[in-house]
């Protein structure tokens, strides 16, 4: 119980840090409204300072207080988004029935949970609007406010899947499909990035290669190479292996690698070591510069059972008028096992090295071409799989990519 407290209890030297924290949400205009609300009325030439002083000094309830919670609750923008596809006979017009049985199913959590779903043609919408609580942030700003959305759209040969990215909308999807399973048909395959199974360290590091597409092997996908400017690169590895956390991680980025230099009495085989220790103990690198794709750092870390899980790139959009470039990001939750994909269409990139919001319009077309090229990249690694392990492995990964 001891975690609720901060909701519960509040002493004068909460009220002053809270009301002062925030000079948007707690203007002067908002404090003098929550001060006439006590039945005070302050003068004009007051300054905030002094309004937060005076106001603070007022008995508060639990209800005042949860008032002065509810006008400081951050507002989490929900920008990264994941994609599955569902193949088979999926019917989107069974979704209304399955949603109300998933809306009547969901569990009683700490914090509000409203859910609105509807259909149009060939598409149905799913609105998610939540409250968490983060209970190591200050007393006053424990509560998120989130809110999400996922889309089912009917294409030709599958529905695709497209959903904000946060761990309590993934795993209402989940309880979607397995209610839709349950209820209307158990004869339906999803299939989502997960290369868990995939420990060849070069098929895995396709992934990621493949997207920002240095060779320019996808152009007919309606995107061009223009720049790769983040690389995280992290150690492959098994369930079991990321169930047991390591007790000493160590995280390197390029300028630690740049600055290792070894000193001048250390003996050949001794440093040999000290690399081998080094790089044995690593879990994860993040490198930021103007042109990463032929880093030696990054290339080598690749021959050692590490993989790109996440970058940050640049492409050419040559299906919008203009060509414009586009930056994007995109990474896995699950970095070490290459699950739960999740990524970012960040903004456009004019000639003059300003950045510019993208259109609605832009932004849909943008993401429906990048579904393209990431189940496009995700089929050719499958197909590659099948060539180099024409055995268990690759029956294991078909039927992950089924279940």
């Amino acid at each position: 119980m001891n975690k609720y407290q901060a909701t519960l209890f509040s002493n004068e030297s909460d009220i002053f840090t809270a009301l002062h924290s925030n000079k948007q949400k707690m203007s002067e205009t908002a404090l003098r409204k929550l001060a006439f609300k006590r039945g005070l009325i302050l003068p004009k030439e007051m300054e905030r300072a002094r309004l937060v002083e005076r106001i603070s000094e007022l008995p508060f309830s639990y209800e005042h207080i949860k008032d002065i919670q509810d006008k400081l609750a951050s507002e989490t923008s929900q920008e990264l988004f994941s994609v599955k596809r569902i193949y088979e006979d999926f019917d989107i017009e069974k979704l209304p029935d399955v949603m109300d049985k998933v809306i009547a199913d969901r569990p009683k959590m700490l914090g509000s949970e409203d859910i609105e779903h509807s259909g149009a043609f060939n598409t149905y919408q799913v609105k998610i609007a939540y409250t968490e609580y983060d209970f190591k942030r200050g007393k006053f700003q424990q509560k998120k406010l989130y809110v999400g959305d996922i889309w089912f759209v009917a294409c030709r040969n599958y529905t695709s899947v497209r959903y904000s990215y946060t761990k309590r909308i993934e795993k209402m999807l989940e309880q979607i499909i397995n209610i839709y399973k349950f209820n209307v048909s158990s004869d339906i395959d999803v299939n989502e990035i997960d290369m868990s199974t995939v420990l060849d360290t070069d098929l895995r590091n396709v992934f990621a290669q493949h997207l920002y597409d240095f060779d320019g092997k996808y152009n007919s996908s309606g995107f061009e190479y223009a720049g790769l400017e983040k690389v995280r690169v992290s150690r492959i590895k098994v369930e079991d292996d990321v169930a047991k956390r390591p007790q000493e991680e160590i995280i390197v980025d390029d300028e630690l690698e740049n600055n290792s230099e070894p000193e001048d009495d250390l003996s050949e085989d001794t440093k040999q070591d000290d690399d081998e220790n080094l790089i044995f103990n690593i879990a994860n690198a993040a490198y930021d510069g103007p042109s990463l794709v032929e880093t030696k750092q990054i290339t080598e870390l690749c021959k050692d059972g590490f993989y790109r899980s996440s970058i940050r790139w640049k492409s050419k959009a040559t299906f919008l008028v203009n060509n414009p470039v586009i930056v994007f990001e995109l990474g896995f939750d699950e970095k070490h096992l290459a699950k739960n994909i999740k990524f970012k269409v960040l903004y456009k990139e004019l000639a003059n090295g300003k950045k510019e919001k993208l259109e609605q319009a832009d932004f849909e077309k943008i993401i429906l071409k990048l579904e393209e090229k990431i189940f496009l990249i995700n089929d050719f690694i499958i197909e590659q799989l099948s060539k180099r392990y024409p055995t268990t492995e690759v029956l294991d990964l078909d039927k992950q990519e089924a279940s």
